[in-house]
């Protein structure tokens, strides 16, 4: 049986620690899908824009609003 995990940066990093956005909170979020009898699963990064500083790709923060509260809002 094979699972599709279509995540993208904000489902994974919205309500994460700091010191979770690693390999480490990776699996513990796959710990939470697979069980039972699945032995593939395919994981969607959706590497749209990076989370990164790049000069191939934008940003993933070029068009985003910090707002007051600290929260994020993505224009693009």
């Amino acid at each position: 049986m094979a699972f599709l995990l279509n995540e993208d940066f904000e489902n994974f990093a919205a309500h994460r620690p700091m010191d979770e956005l690693n390999e480490y909170g990776i699996k513990k979020q796959l710990d939470l899908y697979c069980f039972g009898s699945e032995n593939i699963l395919i994981y969607n990064g959706n590497g749209q824009k990076a989370v990164f500083d790049s000069e191939v790709f934008d940003s993933l923060w070029k068009d985003a609003e910090i707002r007051e509260d600290g929260s994020v809002f993505y224009r693009g």
